[in-house]
Formats: structure tokens, C-alpha cells, sequence
């Protein structure tokens, strides 16, 4: 149907539509009801099939638009909204008449009251025809339908132009998406598996009454976080909820919007931060604003959620500590702490049955393999309780071990060996096979292009998401090809970049997405990097002064997991890490050691050169006492962590030393440090077997 009008028409049709005197009492007394929202939702989708979502960012702006229109008025906080909406739409001031008036219809009908408008239900109004009518509501429907393309958090800050959305990516898979693709966790490739009780904890979180909370869920590296956090996410946008991860530069897009300090949800809303650590000044901001939010509005009917996810988190040190207690002041800050809910570790699925759980998933796996025509499935033997010891030994029932053991074996087509494959094992085959890919899109091995594309995706997994058009981006691609000694521009391996990894537009920009899972990303990277090792730290070091703290969590988390892959790769990333922090300021080393694992002895090296550089640029005056007190405190922990036990102890009497001084000009202030630097040094005596010295220390800090 053709819904192209002359301005006279319009005017005519606007005229038919609008609301009589008659009407806006009914129409104003229905607002006032309590769940006059919810039979408008059920309206809205009942007669044009508008999806959850949609419905509610419909209903939420569209109801201060109607009592405007029969009171003249509109609610505080909503003009910005309205003003986007107008500019944005030019149907958008009409809209509201033409909703007003079918809202009266259904109103009519529902009530059934004793003076009927049933002739506005059954019959156009005056002036219009059938026919006239019927386009009015398919042009109507259309307009509604323009809802989709609106971004709930862009539209409740009143900028449409902001392009901040919630993100839940949903690629399609096929016989020709690359295997390794097959892993990432957005893919979902397989279902979700062995997850029950945690995603019931979940949805409690969501469902709990109350306008705002947050958590941090954590878990170890191919467990299934961020899996996890999709299939919730999935779930609650289902249910109409504005749900999805909030990329790095979303974050700091929000939180710098001139309207961030007014700013409130239209709908309940679930916001995912991944990688939550290298995020936290951005986090302060928005923990402060929905605390702010939910300390004015404490019956409001939106809720908001805020999930972070990390590989680590402890409330009493690093990032999460200072997220909690350096977020706002006074009362807000306090506001903040009570809407936390516990810290979440989520371990290996299906718990009570790890089994059963570990072979539904390779079933699942090689199912998914045939089914996207792959080939056929290998049988998968009948394992033993041995054999299923030895898988569990190998994966630690984590999905992302088990799915590539499943499909290796469907590559080879012979699962005989299934339950014999370590992680090293399944890393090393993961990008062997990587690195294969990127040859055959390249169509060469050992030419300039692809060593240089090798090593831009190396530099992805640590600096993140890279815009094409990125000066900084493409200053650092030029950088290295001048390191290496090639003459290839930036522009062409960016290109050649997109070609292998894809892009993805997130508002008006496009991303070159690193390669994923995590663990595999670390594994190809290190590979790469140890081929020109002597240019390792300059990379990263270039990486680190483009994307700072994202960086060092990044490469953190590589040095953790970098033991995975063979001592080799282990040493080599502790002495590019070392070299690293050497080379950092003050400022920058106090901004690391937030992101430090609080007890991963694979962090231990780092740690350790961290806290030493930190101490060796510490200032010389009496201020600095106390930093240096605590530092060697924390740098006595991490050396006897890797066995320096006389290293440590040394470093434990200096901290205790420093302390007693400084609790004897101000002990209310200083006894309790004393006190747990008198603990720590009877532990390190204890570890030297000086018993007695451990025993009169621990006296003292009784």
C-alpha cells in the first residue's frame, strides 16, 4: 500500500484523528491507573506486532507525549527525549494523536461501560473513509516500527546521535566460518550446558525488585563467563528488557554524554562490562549515577543491573576495592557498597554430575559440527571412570578445553584420542590451525603482508577493538612495519586484517574485532611475538601508550595463563612484562598494580617488578614512608610466593621497621598496619624455620 500523502491530506487526516473533549477525560483517567502501561504493551503487540523490546521504549515515550496532549503539560525530564524524538521523526508529533485516539477505542472496549464508543471501534472517524482509515493504522504500524532502530540509553540521554547501545552479537554460522571462529563464546555454537543453577542465580539478580544492584562474576579463563553473562543477557531481552554488553568506548561515550548526570533508564536494563578491570575509572562513574538514580526514584518501575565480568576480584585490594570505596563520597559512596551483591565465581559446569556434563558437551560439539555440514561426526567412544579421569585432568571440565578436544576430533575424524589431549596440546593445534588460515587468506606464508597481519593481530589481543580509521591505530601498524623493516602501509594491513578477523559497526564506526577466545588469542599472539623477540617490548610498549590499562590487563592475564603453554612462552612473557614495568612511571605502575591478580602465583614475576620499580621510583621524604611500607609489605608476599624466602623476609623487617617508626609518632593511625606487618613477618621467619623469631612476632601483632 502506498502511504505517500499530499501536506492537505495530512492536514485532513490530522484533523479526523484529533482528541475530542469527550475522549480526554477517559483517556487521562487510564493513564492514572497503575498498570495502564502493561494493557498498552499488550496492545501494541496484540494489534501491531511490535517485538517486547520495543513496546516498552514505545510506551515509556509515548506516554508523557499523551499527557501533553490532554493536560498540556509533560513530565519533568522528558523534554530532551521528546526534542530527539521530533527531530529525529517528523511523524513523531503526530503519532501521539493517532495513539490517543486508538487508545480510546481499546479503553472502550475493555470496560465496556454503558455509554459506548463503539462507533469510533467500528467506524472511521468523521471525515475519513474506510479505506483512509485502514492506511492511518498501517502507516501507524510503520511508524511504530521505527521504535527498532532507536538505542534505549542513546534515546534515554536524549542524543540520538550518540550512538550507545547494548550489543548481543548474533553471527550466522556456516560450513565455511573458520573452526576457530566456531569458539568464540558470542557464537554460541553450541547450547548452554550444565548452567542451571547458575543462570537461576542470575535471574534472581535480574528479577530482584529493587531499582538498582550490580555484581561481578568471576571464573578462570575458558570457563564460561561470558557465555554465561550472553544467555542471561539473551534472556532478558526476550522479556523486553534493554539486555547486552557494553563495549569500552560505549562506556565512555556515556559517562563524558553532557546529559550522563540526568540521565535514567526507560526500560529495565541489564548492562554487561567484560573485562571490568581495565574499566574502572569509566565504572566509578556509572556506579555513582545509578546509585544517584536509584537513591531518588526507590519505587521506581524500571530496574537497572549492572553485571561486571573478570578474571579476578576481591573486595579487600586491586580494582574492586577501589571501585567500591572510591566511587563518590559520604552517603552516595555507602549507597553504592549496599547495592552490591556478593562476588560471584562460577567453576566448571555441572558441578554435581562433571561426567555427564563434560560429554554432553563434545556431543553437543561434534552434533553442531555435522549439523552446520561439516562432515560426519566421529563416534565418540564409551570412556571408562579412567579414561574420564583422564579427560577431566586435561580440560578441567572447562567448555572451552572440552569443545576444541570435540573439534579436533572431528577435523581428524577419529575421537580414539579424545580423552589424551592437554591444553598445551589443544592450544598449539588451535593456532597451528590459526596461522594456517591466515596463509591461505593471504595466499603466502612469508611475505611481509602476512608476517605484518600476523603481528597486527597480535597487537588486537592486547590494545582490544581497533577503529579502521584510527590515526593512533594506523601510526602504530606503520610503527612496527618500520621496526621489522617492511615497506607495506598501514592501510594495507589494516585491510588485510579485516580480511581475516572481520569488522563489526558499533554506531558509526568500524571495529576490527580481535581474535577469541582469550586463551587462544594469547597462545597465537605469543607465538607471533617470540618470532622477532628482540622487538617484543617495543610492541608492546607501543600497544601500552595506545590503550593503556586495557593493555596491562590484557598482557596480566597472558602472563597467568602463559603457563599453559610451555615454560618457553611463560619466561618469555615475564621478561617482557619485566622490561615493561621497569620502564613505566610512577603513576602508571600504581595504575597497574590494581589490575595485579590478587593470588595467582603465575602473576608473581610481574608483581614483582612492578612493586620493585615502584619502590625504586618512590620519592625521598617522609610522605613517602608509607607507600614504601606498603609496598614492601606486598612485594615480601609475591617473593615468598615464588620461594625468594630470604628475599621476602628482608623485605617484611624493612616494611615492619618502617612502621613501628611511624606508629610511634601517630599509633591510632598506624598500629593496625603495624600490627599486620608484624604478621607477615613472623610468617616470612616461619618459612626460614626461625621459630622463635616467627613466635615473638606474632606475639607483638597479638
Amino acid at each position: 500500500m502506498n502511504l505517500r500523502v499530499t501536506d492537505s491530506e495530512q492536514n485532513e487526516r490530522d484533523r479526523a484523528l484529533a482528541i475530542t473533549d469527550e475522549q480526554k477525560p477517559i483517556l487521562l483517567a487510564f493513564l492514572d491507573e497503575r498498570d495502564s502501561k502493561e494493557w498498552i504493551e499488550i496492545w501494541l503487540i496484540e494489534d501491531w506486532g511490535l517485538k517486547p523490546l520495543y513496546v516498552k521504549v514505545a510506551v515509556r515515550t509515548l506516554v508523557p507525549a499523551l499527557r501533553k496532549l490532554v493536560e498540556g503539560t509533560m513530565e519533568r525530564g522528558f523534554e530532551r527525549m521528546h526534542e530527539a524524538l521530533s527531530e529525529k521523526f517528523e511523524f513523531y508529533d503526530r503519532l501521539s494523536g493517532r495513539i490517543g485516539k486508538w487508545l480510546c477505542f481499546k479503553i472502550e472496549n475493555r470496560r465496556a461501560a454503558k455509554k459506548s464508543l463503539s462507533k469510533w471501534t467500528d467506524n472511521p472517524p468523521a471525515g475519513m473513509t474506510a479505506d483512509q482509515w485502514q492506511a492511518v493504522n498501517e502507516e501507524t504500524k510503520k511508524w511504530l516500527g521505527l521504535f527498532e532502530k532507536l538505542d534505549a540509553i542513546a534515546l534515554a540521554l536524549g542524543d540520538l546521535k550518540c550512538r550507545v547501545s547494548l550489543q548481543i552479537d548474533e553471527p550466522e554460522l556456516d560450513a565455511n566460518t573458520p573452526i576457530n571462529r566456531l569458539l568464540k563464546p558470542y557464537n554460541g555454537f553450541i547450547p548452554l550446558i550444565g548452567r542451571e543453577e547458575d543462570s537461576q542465580r542470575l535471574e534472581s539478580f535480574c528479577n530482584d525488585k529493587r531499582p538498582f544492584r550490580w555484581a561481578v562474576l568471576t571464573g578462570d579463563g575458558g570457563v564460561g563467563k561470558t557465555r554465561l553473562a550472553l544467555e542471561t543477557a539473551k534472556n532478558r531481552r526476550d522479556e523486553g528488557w534493554d539486555a547486552g554488553f557494553l563495549s569500552a568506548g560505549s562506556i565512555e561515550h556515556l559517562v563524558r554524554h553532557d546529559a550522563f548526570p540526568q540521565w535514567a533508564p526507560i526500560v529495565d536494563s541489564l548492562i554487561v562490562v567484560d573485562y571490568a578491570a581495565s574499566k574502572a575509572e569509566d565504572l566509578k562513574r556509572l556506579l555513582e549515577r545509578f546509585s544517584e538514580w536509584e537513591r531518588e526514584n526507590p519505587h521506581a518501575d524500571e530496574r537497572v543491573r549492572l553485571l561486571l565480568l573478570e578474571r579476578n576480584a576481591n573486595t579487600g585490594a586491586g580494582w574492586l576495592h577501589d571501585l567500591r570505596t572510591q566511587s563518590a563520597e559520604g552517603a552516595l559512596r555507602e549507597k553504592i557498597q549496599d547495592v552490591m551483591e556478593e562476588t560471584r565465581e562460577i567453576a566448571a559446569p555441572g558441578r554435581d554430575t562433571p561426567d555427564e556434563t563434560m560429554m554432553e558437551i563434545i556431543r553437543a560439539t561434534v552434533k553442531a559440527w555435522e549439523k552446520l555440514g561439516r562432515g560426519p561426526a566421529p563416534v565418540l567412544p564409551e570412556l571408562n571412570a579412567q579414561e574420564l579421569r583422564g579427560l577431566w585432568r586435561n580440560t578441567e571440565g572447562r567448555p572451552l578445553f572440552l569443545q576444541m578436544a570435540g573439534l579436533r576430533a572431528c577435523e581428524e575424524g577419529d575421537a580414539s584420542w579424545l580423552t589424551r589431549w592437554g591444553q598445551k596440546e589443544l592450544l598449539e593445534d588451535a593456532v597451528d590451525r590459526e596461522l594456517s588460515y591466515v596463509k591461505r587468506i593471504l595466499g603466502s606464508a612469508d611475505s611481509p603482508m602476512t608476517k605484518l597481519a600476523l603481528r597486527g593481530m597480535a597487537m588486537l589481543t592486547f590494545t582490544g577493538p581497533a577503529e579502521q580509521n584510527s590515526e593512533r591505530w594506523l601510526q602504530l601498524l606503520a610503527e612496527d612495519a618500520k621496526a621489522c623493516g617492511y615497506s607495506r602501509t598501514p592501510g594495507e594491513t589494516r585491510d588485510d586484517l579485516v580480511s581475516i578477523l572481520g569488522d563489526t559497526q558499533h554506531g558509526e564506526k568500524r571495529l576490527i574485532v580481535p581474535l577469541a577466545p582469550d586463551l587462544l588469542a594469547e597462545a597465537f599472539s605469543i607465538r607471533v611475538l617470540q618470532e622477532k623477540p628482540s622487538l617484543a617490548v617495543d610492541t608492546l610498549a607501543r600497544a601500552l601508550n595506545l590503550a593503556g590499562p586495557l593493555v596491562w590487563s590484557n598482557l596480566l592475564r597472558t602472563t597467568v595463563d602463559s603457563a599453559r603453554f610451555g615454560q618457553e612462552d611463560k619466561d618469555a612473557v615475564d621478561r617482557w612484562l619485566g622490561t615493561l614495568a621497569r620502564g613505566l612511571s610512577l603513576a602508571s605502575l600504581r595504575a597497574a598494580e590494581t589490575l595485579l591478580p590478587d593470588a595467582s602465583v603465575g602473576a608473581a614475576s610481574t608483581a614483582i617488578a612492578i612493586y620493585e620499580s615502584m619502590e625504586g621510583k618512590l620519592p625521598e621524604h617522609s610522605e613517602a614512608e608509607i607507600e614504601k611500607a606498603r609496598i614492601l609489605n606486598n612485594l615480601g608476599k609475591w617473593y615468598g610466593d615464588v620461594g625468594r624466602r630470604e628475599e621476602a623476609l628482608e623485605a617484611a623487617k624493612r616494611a615492619t621497621s618502617i612502621y613501628e617508626s611511624l606508629a610511634e609518632k601517630n599509633a591510632d593511625a598506624f598500629e593496625p598496619d603495624l600490627a599486620g606487618s608484624l604478621n607477615n613477618l613472623g610468617n616470612r621467619y616461619s618459612n626460614v624455620g626461625r621459630r622463635e623469631e616467627a613466635l615473638e612476632a606474632a606475639k607483638r601483632a597479638t
